[in-house]
C-alpha cells in the first residue's frame, strides 16, 4: 500500500471511529439515532390537512473532518510555499511530504459522498441520483463559473496568461488530462489546482451509479476490484512515463477516493459495526476510569 493510501485509511477510519453521529452509523447507533429523532422530531402543520406532519432533523455534519481538513489545508500550502526555519523547527517535511494533504481531500471526500448516500438510501429506501447531482452543482457551480470568469476578463485584458485550451478544459472538469507543465513560458498557476476537482467530478459519476446498479452483496468487491486495478495499472504507467506527466490522471489516482467509500461501506456491516462499538465501548471505559480516579 502507498504512503499516500496509508494516510486515505488512517483517516477513513478516525472519522468513522471518532464520529458520534455521523452520516455512516452501524445499525445499532442507528437504532438508538431513531429513538432519540423520535424523541426530538419537530411537528409541523400540514397545508392540506390539521394533520400535524412530523419531520426529523437530519444531520450531517462530521466534526472530526474539520481537525483533517485544517492538517490538509496546511500541508498543501506548506508543500507550495517556500521553506520556513525557526531555529531546530523548519518546514522541511511538508515540503517533501505536503502533496499527501491532496490525498486526505480526496480520503475525506470519498468517505463523505459515500456515507451521504448510504444514509439516505437508508432513510428513502433508494438513491436519489437527481438530488444528489443538484445538490453538488449548487456547490461547486457558482463558484467555478465565477473565478473561470474573473480569470478570463483578466487574460482577455492582458493582465495574466490564461491558455485557452486549459480554460476550457477546467470548465469541462477534464483539467488533469491537460497539463501544461512542459510547455515552456507557460504558468498554469491560475488553473492547475483545477485536476483535483476534476477528479472528485468522475468519482462523482461512478460511485452513484455503482451504489445504485450494483446489487449490495457486489458493492464491496466491485469497488475493491476496481481500486486494485487503478493500483495495478498505476504501476504500469510509472514504468513508461515520469509521475509529473501521470500525478494528475483520474485513471491512475482514483483509489484514492475508492478506499474511503469502501470503508464506509464496511462500516455498516456487522463486521465494522462490531469494530465501532467495541472503539465506543472502550472510549466510555476510559471516562469511567478517569471520573472515578478523580473523584
Amino acid at each position: 500500500m502507498s504512503r499516500g493510501l496509508q494516510y486515505q485509511f488512517y483517516a477513513a477510519i478516525s472519522i468513522l471511529l471518532r464520529s458520534p453521529r455521523g452520516a455512516v452509523q452501524p445499525a445499532y447507533r442507528r437504532e438508538a439515532a431513531a429513538v432519540t429523532a423520535s424523541r426530538t422530531s419537530i411537528s409541523m402543520p400540514d397545508a392540506d390537512s390539521s394533520t400535524p406532519r412530523t419531520t426529523t432533523r437530519v444531520r450531517g455534519y462530521l466534526p472530526t473532518l474539520d481537525g483533517w481538513r485544517a492538517l490538509a489545508v496546511i500541508s498543501v500550502i506548506l508543500f507550495h510555499d517556500r521553506l520556513y526555519s525557526y531555529g531546530p523547527l523548519n518546514t522541511h517535511w511538508f515540503q517533501e511530504h505536503g502533496s499527501f494533504g491532496v490525498d486526505i481531500f480526496f480520503g475525506i471526500s470519498g468517505l463523505l459522498i459515500c456515507s451521504r448516500l448510504l444514509e439516505e438510501e437508508r432513510k428513502y429506501g433508494r438513491i436519489r441520483i437527481s438530488q444528489f447531482y443538484i445538490r453538488r452543482a449548487f456547490r461547486i457551480l457558482p463558484p467555478l463559473l465565477c473565478y473561470l470568469f474573473v480569470i478570463a476578463l483578466l487574460a482577455l485584458a492582458g493582465v495574466i496568461a490564461v491558455d485557452a485550451k486549459e480554460w476550457i478544459a477546467s470548465l469541462l472538469f477534464c483539467r488533469n488530462y491537460s497539463f501544461l507543465g512542459a510547455v515552456a513560458g507557460h504558468d498554469n498557476w491560475y488553473t492547475g489546482h483545477f485536476w483535483s476537482l476534476a477528479v472528485e467530478e468522475h468519482f462523482y459519476f461512478l460511485l452513484p451509479a455503482m451504489l445504485v446498479f450494483v446489487p449490495k452483496r457486489w458493492r464491496v468487491p466491485s469497488l475493491a476490484g476496481i481500486a486494485i486495478a487503478v493500483e495495478v495499472w498505476r504501476a504500469l504507467r510509472q514504468q513508461t512515463r515520469p509521475w509529473i506527466y501521470l500525478f494528475q490522471h483520474t485513471d491512475v489516482r482514483l483509489d484514492a477516493l475508492l478506499v474511503p467509500a469502501l470503508c464506509a461501506i464496511l462500516m455498516t456491516e456487522p463486521c465494522g459495526a462490531a469494530i465501532s462499538r467495541k472503539s465506543s465501548d472502550s472510549g466510555r471505559s476510559r471516562r469511567y476510569s478517569r471520573s472515578i480516579s478523580s473523584a
